[in-house]
């Protein structure tokens, strides 16, 4: 969505020649400033919040940088308010359980995220109808759910879904995945 936005910015200002007064995205552009890395140009700019900066004379013309980056934040507030519907998420005071649910989620889709060699990188999914945080709430709230419990895999190879999934305390969760841990490494060495 960034890079069309971009693109059409730039079409917009393309060959566009930087001056004071000038107008780019949310950016005008008060004077010259320093150069930035030694050889590119740097423009004192405000954005139409108040924030002041120096801005690549590139950035402007070719749409890279369009605000201080609070165009960004009132996207992303945007789309979740038109989005949020259950009153979990972080904007509403994020509940255990939608962070039980994000989590699971980052954990098996996001190569970034630090657990997903473990869950993601071993093939382990979460299944299509818990993409949708309301059916994995109702699912939570009739299978026991209480603030002092998390989700279990019974299947420790297996994906995240109805069938495959329960409540348990969180003692009992370390202490299986320590049995699967050290029982592995046990048999391993007796081999």
């Amino acid at each position: 969505m960034r890079h069309a936005r971009n693109a059409a910015k730039a079409d917009d200002n393309q060959g566009a020649i930087v001056k004071v007064g000038a107008i780019f995205g949310r950016w005008t552009v008060l004077g010259r400033g320093a150069n930035i890395g030694g050889r590119r140009s740097g423009w004192l700019c405000r954005c139409s919040c108040g924030t002041e900066r120096l801005v690549m004379g590139q950035s402007l013309r070719n749409g890279g940088s369009l605000s201080c980056g609070c165009l960004q934040k009132e996207i992303v507030a945007n789309m979740c308010r038109s989005r949020t519907v259950h009153g979990n998420s972080k904007r509403s005071g994020e509940t255990r359980i939608y962070r039980i649910w994000r989590h699971m989620l980052e954990r098996c889709n996001n190569p970034s995220c630090l657990g997903f060699k473990w869950w993601g990188g071993k093939g382990v999914r979460v299944c299509a109808e818990w993409l949708e945080f309301s059916v994995f709430l109702d699912w939570a709230n009739s299978s026991g759910y209480e603030s002092n419990l998390s989700i279990d895999r019974i299947n420790s190879n297996g994906n995240y879904e109805p069938k495959n999934c329960r409540w348990i305390t969180r003692s009992e969760n370390s202490r299986r995945a320590n049995e699967e841990r050290w029982g592995k490494k046990r048999m391993e060495v007796a081999q």
